[in-house]
Parts: structure tokens; sequence; C-alpha cells
């Protein structure tokens, strides 16, 4: 009985296969180092409001009323505690050596103070810049996304809640119930102007908005004797 011969892939055909298309690798977030950075300051900043303690709990009436500590007033501090040390005029309930303390404290915060709001001017700006900008993007967007959105009904419900949060006004915004809209007042500029040309300038500057003014009908002078209505031949009845 004859052996089978084996079979055997000739090079030609191997080398026509088709090679595997590699999956599109997602591109890096060019936003992952700053996120990075901004946890890591958060950390340090958490860091350094533990290692300056508890903070004293100050409301803004203690504020008002606390002596207020006058610029340049430092050296002066010194000046006082040092004269009351010389005269031995040191007193039990207010050490010295306790106010001099307390001077280096605010001298040694000082600079956080300076630099603190700077920074955070610097992120503030930041942030606007970059919240502006997207917004600005998104809303181009939304108009393209409208307009596709008239002949695709999907489309449409997809961006429903869109619409609505752009719709939504915040009541202390909304004018006052009775007050023209905006069509309203822009057709009665259009009236305006087209009256100003008939009446050859005279109604230019009346308001077809502003209410209209009732005419205040004057009283008659008390103790005035009313005229008698004359007759039908005018002599008086």
């Amino acid at each position: 009985m004859p052996t089978p011969e084996p079979t055997t892939t000739s090079a030609s055909s191997s080398s026509n296969a088709t090679p595997a298309t590699p999956s599109p690798q997602p591109s890096p977030d060019p936003n992952a180092a700053l996120a990075a950075f901004a946890l890591q300051a958060v950390a340090m900043i958490a860091t350094i409001k533990a290692g300056l303690g508890d903070p004293p709990a100050l409301a803004p009436s203690d504020k008002r009323r606390a002596v207020r500590f006058r610029k340049g007033g430092g050296p002066i501090v010194a000046t006082i505690g040092d004269l009351a040390q010389q005269q031995q005029l040191e007193l039990a309930a207010l050490p010295v050596a306790t106010m001099t303390s307390l001077l280096e404290r605010a001298t040694a915060l000082a600079p956080l103070v300076s630099g603190l709001p700077s920074l955070t001017r610097l992120v503030g700006d930041m942030v606007f810049v970059a919240q502006s900008q997207a917004w600005e993007m998104a809303l181009q967007y939304y108009a393209i996304l409208r307009r596709r959105a008239k002949t695709d009904a999907k489309l449409a419900a997809a961006l429903q809640p869109v619409t609505e949060f752009l719709a939504y006004r915040h009541p202390s915004t909304k004018p006052p119930v009775g007050s023209p809209t905006t069509k309203q007042v822009n057709a009665a500029k259009k009236a305006q102007k087209a009256l100003a040309k008939v009446a050859g300038g005279k109604l230019a500057g009346a308001s077809l908005l502003a209410p209209r003014k009732k005419v205040a009908v004057s009283a008659a002078p008390a103790g005035a004797t009313a005229s008698p209505v004359p007759a039908g031949n005018g002599a008086p009845r």
C-alpha cells in the first residue's frame, strides 16, 4: 500500500497572505501630566495645612472687632517689648516673649500671604480661559447639530437635553412679568425709525414701549362756583 505524500505549503502562498492590521493605539491624553501635577499640588496643599496646625476659628464679626495691625509695625512691637523689659514693666498677663513669638509667627507666614493670591489668580485665569474656549467651540458644534437635527429625528431626540440645558435661565435674569419680549423691542425700534422718517424727524425721540402718561384732570379749586349751564336760548336757568 503506497505511503501518502505529506502536504507542503509553498513559500509563495505564505508570502501572499494578507498581514494582520494592527489595532489602533489610543492617542495619549495631553492633559494627563497636568492632571497628575494638579493632584500632587492638592496633596501638597493638604500637607501644608496640616503643618500649619489647627486654624483659629474666626467669624467675620471677630475680625471686625479685632485690633488691626498697622503696616510696618513689626519694629515698633519689638521696640515696645524691649523698653517694657528694660523698665521692668512686664506684666504676667502680657508676657513680652509671647508678644515677640506672635510677631515672628506672622512674619514667617507672610510669604504665603503674598504668594498664594497670585497662584490662585493664575490658576483661576487658566481655568477660565480653558472653559471659555471649550464652551465657544461646543456652541459652534451645537449650531451645526441643530441644523442637522431638523431632518434627523434621532439626532433631535439625542440633542433635547442639551437644548433644555441651554434654554434654562436663572430666575434672577428673567425679565419682569409684562416686559416686552426681544421681538417686540426690535419691532418697536423698527417702527420708530419708520415714523421718524414719515413725520420729518419729530417722532425720532419717541418711545413706543414707554407706558402712556395719563392726562391729569385738575380739580376745581375749593369755594369756586360752577358757572351756570346756558339753556337752549342762552339764558341761565
